[in-house]
């Protein structure tokens, strides 16, 4: 970010970062309406339009994101200029990274960004996570992005079935459950992936797809799928 002609600076907290709006403008609707005489000055929810007021931005030549994370911003406008970012911030935790690029995507309206960003937390969760730090991982998707958007919550699916057992008895995932977490979105999302991941128990066979089923001697109901002895 660096050259001649830059006639446009981004604020966060204390640091700063001088620009060029035609490249914030070519990828961002929120920074072209910036940079307009009118524009929608309120910083964007994920859940509400903001009101349109005078665009004294695109005046002043100034845009304040003082809501934001500083390090996410400066990943951010790495991104529009060179297509990419680093996730290895956050203590070296890529996946809160890219939890947190995604949704400040969706903030300014950046959809490259939210591809890159979804493709790299996937590869991110396929490369490796703990059951410490994946509590926080989770709040932060359902708190960063409507409940309309599946992207990263559908990422999470194949995590919540395959260490089912280790999350059961984490106390911080299930503090999430029993605080509700996004309206009880979350909470509805593990009970359909757990029910599904019990409903699809079967053999190499194809055998045991539907219950309940019963002993062919005495006749009696089996509570246990007779492939993998967990309750059904």
């Amino acid at each position: 970010m660096s050259g001649k002609y830059q006639d446009l600076v981004v604020r966060c907290e204390s640091r700063e970062w001088k620009v060029h709006r035609v490249i914030l403008c070519a990828s961002s609707e929120y920074f072209s309406k910036a940079c307009e005489d009118t524009f929608e000055v309120c910083i964007p929810s994920h859940f509400s339009e903001p009101s349109l007021i005078a665009g004294k931005e695109g005046i002043s030549g100034e845009i304040n994101l003082q809501e934001d994370d500083p390090e996410m911003v400066d990943n951010m406008l790495r991104f529009l200029y060179t297509s990419d970012y680093q996730d290895d911030a956050e203590g070296g935790r890529p996946l809160l990274v890219n939890a947190k690029m995604y949704a400040i995507g969706d903030k300014y309206r950046i959809e490259a960004l939210k591809k890159l960003a979804k493709t790299k937390f996937s590869e991110a969760l396929n490369a490796g996570w703990d059951v410490v730090s994946f509590p926080e991982v989770i709040e932060t998707v359902y708190t960063t992005t409507p409940a309309t958007d599946r992207d990263l919550r559908d990422c999470l699916t194949p995590v919540l079935l395959e260490h089912k057992e280790e999350l059961h008895e984490h106390e911080g995932f299930v503090g999430l459950i029993k605080d509700k977490l996004s309206d009880g979105e979350f909470a509805m999302d593990v009970i359909h992936a757990w029910t599904e991941f019990r409903g699809s128990k079967k053999d190499s066979s194809n055998t045991y797809t539907q219950g309940p089923w019963k002993c062919k001697f005495c006749q009696r109901s089996i509570t246990n799928c007779p492939s993998c002895a967990n309750r059904i």
